[in-house]
């Protein structure tokens, strides 16, 4: 019972984007279901029966010819309606599975950064994206189908019962052992989706190797490709040992429903025939409403039996798909006691006794305190594995400190709605992206500028020359995945355009985490000097890798093992001769050689 109630919740749950996105469409899909399916049952059965009767009466040729007229008439009309909303079916159904995929997507924002890091995440990504559509669609379907079965077997048992009950047992004895065969079955596909979900996965990733620009070169070059060819023959081979595995068990099944059908039609043929002799159908018009009525009502029930194991399966999907959209996030939620409609900037930040971990790692921040002064630029250095970015990450709340507590404008960061406190905070991180979008909207992803002040960032970021050189203007594609005249772009010019676009808008924080270690030393030095500049008024934070560019910074914080290690300007810095001196002097030495 407990099972039966979760199947049926489960399929609600599914249902529930049709009723949301198009009630209409439900109502009138249920009307079909409920009034035309009886009736098409009742004039496939009583047709034939109406003809032979007046056959048999001797009815003229004319007669017979308004009687098949009449019947004719009956199917071509009940079938109008269903012509006539074919068009707005369609375009609905459209619609509302670009509304269901598209629930996935905000799910996906929804859900804390801490997850990215998890394979069990994007196996339960995969799957919601592979079958979240196709499960709404079949469960929609399916309680189309049901109740379509439900109302014909009621229309046809009750034909079936007067004409010939003991057709109700053979009936009954079918569907029992069809619904263990098809429970069989469902509980097959079930155990081999499961399996195969990780190899998709991986066959996935390999795809993508071979198709992404970003890896071609590196697959051309190096031994990536052996790698590839190897972990793709691999996995290929995985997902045909599941196939065949589950597809021997799945023969079986149907060799065995095969033969009960057959028995079945045997069974029914000997029923009929032992009627007749006996003189229980002593008319011919009856024996053929008696025949046709069995068939119908035996595909009704076996489509029935099917239908609720596809229920089964539908619901197990939908046990997997729930997993995706019941994670629990604590702060893409936004479920904070406080909502601030506010946030003045320049910001002021504190890091008080504040700690960090990751999961299954032996990393962590502890006991960092630190403050920053509204418009103050830090600059922040260490060696790989610092902390540095995880220093960023949690600036932007993409991860909550496990201790103390950092403090915007002296408000706990918690406090804040989420959204509203990054729409507020500037971000560029080392692997940067451009979009295939134009490149005047690549610009002002963050803020819609005017035309002039789009040619003003241009030339102060000398993303001019990036115009001049590929002989493209503003409305140009950057990438070349929709257009063959996008601009293609070195590392370096997509950190120039991630930099100029930051600076579309004004800021309470600005956060560059290695932002142009793709540049030249020269481009990397004119851009630190215009971060730097009183021109920028937001409290900025830089993580860098040359020192020489960052020497201009109000204080520099140097971070080992996630603790801070020195804070100072440079020239304090390097009277010190800490892990700083040490650092820089080892830089400037290579620079000089």
């Amino acid at each position: 019972m407990k099972n039966s109630f979760k199947k049926w919740k489960n399929l609600t749950w599914l249902c529930r984007p049709y009723w949301k996105y198009g009630k209409v469409y439900v109502i009138l899909s249920l009307f079909f279901v409920v009034i035309m399916s009886p009736l098409d049952e009742m004039l496939y059965v009583y047709s034939p029966e109406i003809i032979v009767r007046s056959l048999n009466e001797g009815r003229s040729f004319s007669y017979l010819v308004v009687v098949a007229l009449i019947i004719a008439g009956a199917n071509f009309i009940k079938s109008i309606p269903r012509m006539i909303c074919s068009p707005y079916f369609t375009k609905k159904q459209t619609e509302i599975n670009m509304k269901v995929k598209r629930n996935i997507y905000v799910k996906a924002m929804e859900i804390d950064y801490k997850y990215v890091d998890s394979p069990e995440y994007y196996n339960e990504y995969a799957w919601a994206m592979n079958e979240y559509v196709q499960q709404t669609n079949q469960a929609f379907s399916f309680s189309k189908r049901f109740l379509s079965a439900l109302f014909s077997i009621i229309t046809l048992f009750s034909i079936v019962m007067v004409i010939g009950p003991w057709l109700i047992v053979i009936e009954i004895i079918q569907l029992i052992l069809q619904k263990l065969l098809l429970a069989r079955r469902n509980k097959i596909d079930i155990c081999k989706k499961n399996e195969t979900v990780p190899v998709e996965r991986r066959l996935s990733y390999f795809h993508r190797l071979f198709y992404l620009k970003e890896y071609s070169a590196d697959i051309k070059t190096t031994p990536l490709k052996r790698f590839a060819f190897d972990g793709y023959d691999k996995s290929g081979k995985e997902q045909v040992d599941i196939n065949t595995k589950y597809e021997k068990k799945g023969a079986v099944c149907y060799i065995t429903q095969e033969f009960l059908f057959i028995v079945t039609e045997f069974v029914l043929t000997l029923y009929l025939v032992h009627s007749i002799i006996e003189g229980n159908i002593v008319d011919a018009a009856l024996y053929i409403t008696m025949n046709l009525s069995f068939y119908r009502l035996d595909s009704n029930l076996y489509n029935l039996i099917q239908l609720m194991e596809e229920a089964n399966n539908i619901s197990m999907n939908a046990d997997k798909i729930r997993e995706f959209f019941d994670i629990k996030s604590n702060i893409e939620t936004k479920s904070t006691d406080v909502q601030i409609t506010e946030i003045h900037d320049p910001f002021a930040v504190r890091f008080k006794n504040v700690g960090f971990s990751y999961e299954n790692s032996d990393f962590a921040i502890s006991d960092l305190n630190l403050d920053i002064k509204p418009g103050e630029k830090i600059a922040i250095v260490g060696e790989n594995g610092a902390g540095k970015s995880t220093f960023v990450k949690l600036l932007m709340r993409l991860y909550d400190v496990t201790d103390g507590d950092i403090l915007i404008n002296g408000i706990s960061i918690k406090d804040y709605d989420v959204e509203l406190l990054r729409q507020h905070v500037g971000v560029a991180f080392q692997n940067t992206n451009v979009y295939a979008m134009s490149f005047a909207d690549n610009v002002s992803l963050f803020n819609k500028i005017s035309e002039e002040e789009l040619e003003r960032i241009s030339k102060e970021y000398e993303l001019d020359s990036i115009l001049e050189k590929n002989h493209a203007d503003f409305n140009s594609e950057l990438t070349r995945e929709f257009s063959p005249d996008g601009i293609i772009l070195s590392g370096g010019e997509v950190q120039k355009i991630a930099l100029a676009r930051l600076m579309t808008k004004k800021w309470g924080l600005l956060l560059l985490d290695e932002p142009s270690s793709a540049l030249d030393p020269l481009a990397e030095y004119k851009l630190s000097k215009l971060i730097l500049s009183t021109a920028n008024r937001a409290t900025t934070i830089i993580v860098a890798h040359r020192l020489s560019t960052i020497r201009d910074a109000d204080r520099i914080i140097v971070m080992e093992r996630g603790k801070l290690e020195e804070c100072g300007t440079h020239d304090e810095l390097m009277e010190k001769h800490g892990k700083y001196y040490e650092m820089f002097t080892k830089q400037a030495e290579n620079y000089i050689n």
